[in-house]
């Protein structure tokens, strides 16, 4: 911009550019590009909570047989309780 402008014998100082715009194929592109970013943010929450969910029932079961156990320990209660939040 300041190269042409010389061709014109004027001095640029300071430009503000007050409106843009893009492509209709450009926006499209961004606009893909952020929904294949947001799929994958899902797949790797979908993954996260397959494996949590996975773990679970295992730590329930653990929990319960522990309990059974040792039915009087309230302590033990609380503490594999907050262990299989």
């Amino acid at each position: 911009m300041l190269s042409r402008a010389k061709d014109f014998h004027i001095l640029l100082d300071d430009v503000a550019i007050t409106h843009l715009s893009f492509s209709r194929e450009y926006t499209a592109a961004v606009e893909a590009k952020q929904v294949a970013q947001q799929d994958s943010e899902r797949a790797k929450y979908v993954v996260l909570q397959a494996k949590q969910e996975k773990v679970h029932p295992i730590s329930n079961s653990i929990t319960c047989v522990l309990c059974k156990r040792y039915d009087n320990n309230a302590c033990l209660k609380q503490i594999l309780s907050a262990f299989t939040r």
